[in-house]
């Protein structure tokens, strides 16, 4: 499947790219941009899915609290090449594709995959730019238990 099947196959509202689906407001970050993208690191020199279609810059596509107090990341390349029987059993957990988890549906998939309670916190999507594709990075928090 060519990268640009890969992205047509999910909503623009899911990739933070529907005016309709802010749920952040502009000014509440730096930016050269007023494209309401929440970059993973404002102070960059951003570049949105538009301007750059093979090389754009990290955005949140949700967050449920400030960047600066997010831990815990993860790559979803990197989960699934690490153990392909937990990204099977995390995928098997859920219904909604990975690019439209909202933050119910993310912590269920984080804890199969974790195999211990996490909530998730936030999810932001990049591009690898050696190859042009995009890749998600899911944060957690631990669940005290």
């Amino acid at each position: 499947m060519s990268y640009r099947d890969r992205m047509n196959q999910y909503p623009a509202e899911c990739l933070g790219e529907d005016p309709r689906d802010r749920r952040w407001s502009a000014s509440a970050y730096t930016s050269r941009h007023t494209s309401g993208y929440d970059w993973l690191d404002p102070a960059a020199p951003n570049r949105t899915r538009t301007e750059a279609p093979y090389a754009f810059t990290p955005h949140f596509l949700w967050r449920s609290k400030p960047r600066e107090k997010l831990s815990n990341g993860m790559y979803d390349d990197r989960m699934r090449q690490w153990d392909e029987a937990a990204w099977r059993r995390a995928c098997g957990r859920v219904s909604t594709p990975i690019r439209q988890m909202r933050q119910r549906d993310a912590s269920v998939f984080l804890s199969a995959y974790l195999d211990r309670p996490v909530t998730a916190t936030a999810i932001a999507e990049g591009c690898n730019v050696s190859n042009g594709y995009p890749y998600l990075i899911f944060f957690f928090d631990e669940d005290a238990s």
